[in-house]
């Protein structure tokens, strides 16, 4: 399961316009944002679901871009076991930002 072009141009889309620590990042971290986020969405978790939960990870809990891609990764493996590793994110993401406003 690859990247394909319309994955990655989702991807960078919303990188770009939601993700706030993207434009800051370096070449290599962005491309590795982008590949995680277009592997990701191949496996049902949204381009802004993915950019959501790196978000909250990176402002409210204080990670830096490389942990938050990191952990992203293994809530998605937590949330697929589960059965939906979208839903987990989704409302994973609505429970932190509860505790962390």
């Amino acid at each position: 399961m690859g990247v394909n072009f319309e994955n990655a141009g989702a991807a960078i889309k919303s990188l770009a316009s939601s993700f706030q620590g993207f434009a800051l990042a370096g070449q290599e971290t962005q491309k590795e944002l982008i590949t995680t986020t277009a592997l990701l969405s191949r496996m049902g978790v949204d381009a802004g679901t993915t950019t959501g939960i790196l978000n909250t990870l990176t402002i409210n809990m204080g990670m830096n871009t490389r942990q938050a891609t990191e952990m992203t990764k293994k809530l998605v493996q937590v949330g697929s076991a589960l059965g939906d590793a979208s839903k987990f994110l989704k409302l994973l993401v609505l429970r932190l930002l509860h505790y962390f406003k």
